[in-house]
């Protein structure tokens, strides 16, 4: 019997463990390979009993007195720990996770000379691991690391973290950066997304269940400018707010305007974070909404594709065009009074997918409401400042035959009577448009889809069109309580 010293196996450095050797004399043939002559399989037994002893006087005396005694390095405490055999294992022996936090299946585990690169503890169960960094690659304390299954659907704000049914999780990273934070166990992979205080959002997409990852934020874009009417003149108390849709995550840093008109936009991703032309592993969309009373709402693409962020924006608002009209029933052409009529806009409208197009989700803040009223006595309306084709053009990317940009459309329902909704241009500055609502009366109609076998079909959307009438347009979830002629 022997000590050996081989490399401990997860620091590297030398660890004095028992180790048994055996001989054999000349002209003796030596043991078969995977067995043991008589005096090695004495010589074991001699060595595993002195091994016990060992680690018997090593428990009543303290570990610490026997480090010169070949006991092995994985027992023995380090300047100012307590001895525990319950800590950690010996090497190859399943291992409870360390005081310094969690750790991955066959992570090696965490020891006094490597507790700087502890991840934060409570983290239990599926989780990717890193550390989040800045340019020079010094730790980032305390910044904001959250995770995204791929194979969400649903978007969602900072806000509706932590809450029932939000498919992010989100952690904070320790003093030196480090962070573990949940992941699902339905996603094979997952989006994982950092930001701090003056750093811009960042982040990386397709990591595995397990994962270790280093994020680096860079300084974040602050984006300044002036907000001016078609005149020149500066816009007080204007609300800039941007859109930005980072894969399902939705991030809307916003403020105002002063009375000179000057804004100063914080919170936008650094200007190392990719364009929705480079692929990340997720998908980036933004835009700048601009509102102010007296104002058409202006949206406008934040990033154009393959384009980069701008630092320096004016927005120009205009008065925005008009939407004039009658709710009458159809049948006398009677007026109907205090008919709701809301307006709604499909800017921005647009579907995104992930790899092959397995799983896709819509841009959140389109359709929107604009403005909601109620018909006169005379069955009247008019709404005024709706977005128009002013000096820095519209965002909607759908059109109609005619060549004009869709804007979205007015809607109208009454009590007793079926909604309808019309389609809108995108007008000109200043612009009036007309439309007229005759509604008929509320019916229902019931039914059953099945197959040519007879098999029913579940899940088909049935849209109803009173005979003879032109089909409408589309009254969206966002009018509220708006009737649907379909289910």
């Amino acid at each position: 019997m022997e000590v050996a010293t081989p490399p401990d196996p997860r620091t590297g450095a030398g660890a004095p463990v028992l180790a048994l050797a055996t001989t054999h004399l000349p002209g003796q043939r030596a043991p078969r390979r995977g067995t043991l002559g008589a005096e090695a399989q004495m010589a074991r037994r001699g060595g595993l009993w002195t091994a016990m002893l060992l680690l018997a006087l090593a428990l009543l005396t303290g570990l610490g007195t026997l480090s010169g005694l070949g006991v092995p390095a994985w027992l023995v405490p380090g300047d100012g720990e307590e001895a525990s055999l319950e800590a950690e294992a010996p090497p190859g022996e399943p291992r409870e996770p360390p005081a310094g936090g969690p750790r991955l299946e066959g992570q090696a585990p965490l020891t006094s000379a490597s507790a700087a690169g502890a991840v934060p503890a409570g983290i239990t169960g599926p989780r990717i691991t890193g550390r989040v960094v800045d340019v020079a690659g010094k730790g980032v304390a305390g910044a904001r690391v959250l995770s995204i299954p791929d194979s969400n659907v649903k978007t969602f704000g900072l806000d509706e973290l932590g809450r029932e049914g939000c498919p992010g999780c989100a952690t904070t990273a320790d003093a030196e950066g480090r962070f573990a934070v949940r992941v699902s166990m339905e996603a094979p992979y997952h989006i994982v997304l950092a930001d701090a205080p003056g750093l811009g959002l960042s982040g990386r997409g397709n990591l595995p269940i397990g994962a270790e990852v280093t994020i680096t934020l860079a300084q974040g874009i602050v984006m300044t400018g002036r907000v001016l009417d078609t005149k020149g003149e500066p816009v007080s108390g204007a609300r800039v707010r941007a859109l930005l849709l980072i894969d399902t995550l939705q991030h809307t840093p916003e403020t105002m305007s002063g009375p000179d008109g000057a804004y100063r936009l914080e919170g936008l991703p650094a200007a190392e974070t990719p364009t929705p032309g480079d692929w990340v592993g997720y998908m980036q969309a933004g835009w700048v909404e601009v509102t102010a009373e007296g104002f058409a709402p202006l949206l406008v693409n934040l990033t154009p594709p393959g384009g980069a962020w701008k630092e320096r924006r004016d927005w120009i608002l205009a008065r925005g065009a008009v939407v004039v009209g009658r709710v009458e029933d159809a049948e006398t052409g009677a007026p109907i009074p205090g008919a709701n009529v809301a307006v709604h806009s499909i800017e921005g409208m647009h579907g995104y997918s992930r790899g092959a197009g397995l799983t896709s989700y819509s841009n959140p803040w389109a359709p929107r409401l604009l403005a909601r009223t109620n018909s006169a006595a005379d069955g009247s309306f008019r709404v005024e400042h709706l977005p128009c084709m002013g000096p820095q053009g519209s965002a909607s990317n759908n059109g109609f035959a005619n060549g004009k940009k869709a804007l979205g459309g007015v809607s109208a329902w009454a009590p007793g009577y079926a909604g309808e909704a019309l389609d809108l241009e995108v007008a000109a500055d200043g612009e009036e448009l007309e439309r007229v609502f005759r509604l008929v009366p509320a019916g229902r109609v019931t039914g059953r889809v099945v197959e040519s076998t007879g098999q029913p079909v579940a899940e088909v959307s049935v849209s109803v069109v009173a005979e003879g009438a032109k089909p409408g347009g589309w009254m969206p979830p966002v009018l509220g309580d708006a009737p649907r002629a379909w289910a």
